[in-house]
């Protein structure tokens, strides 16, 4: 059986689903930040923001831009592929306090998602900044696009 390239986006859709199961969820989406693309923005029910960037690797990456989204968001994670060794990934959650999920693909292709380490409550947000997102991109755009 020939096995399809593990894509980014196929990680942010399992995240997705797993986020939408498992955390009280009111709004998500992919949107435009400093030139690039804030992989998942969400508000939860108790009003917190959540930014998740996705690598298929890159862990080192991944961290440096996830670390940008600690001004807009309460909480925020890494998720990246599994793989033999994510000592990387779990050495820099731990360092920045940034969540780190893992996602594992089989041989049928179908994908899964393990939150590893929760993400710590960060004091870097700048609330309006954050709200100003939710209003640009959720409210007058319409959530979950």
């Amino acid at each position: 059986m020939h096995q399809k390239k593990a894509s980014e986006i196929k990680i942010v859709e399992a995240v997705e689903r797993f986020i939408l199961k498992k955390w009280e969820v009111v709004s998500k989406r992919e949107i435009p930040f400093c030139e690039r693309s804030l992989d998942v923005f969400l508000k939860k029910r108790d009003g917190s923001y959540v930014a998740i960037e996705a690598k298929v690797d890159a862990t080192s990456k991944a961290f440096k831009q996830a670390d940008r989204y600690k001004y807009i968001a309460d909480y925020v994670y890494v998720a990246i592929l599994e793989n033999r060794s994510n000592t990387l990934a779990n050495m820099l959650s731990k360092e920045t306090g940034i969540g780190l999920i893992l996602v594992k693909r089989d041989s049928l292709n179908r994908y899964y998602v393990r939150l590893v380490k929760k993400a710590k409550k960060l004091n870097f947000i700048n609330a309006y900044i954050a709200k100003e997102i939710y209003n640009n991109y959720f409210l007058k755009r319409g959530t979950n696009e």
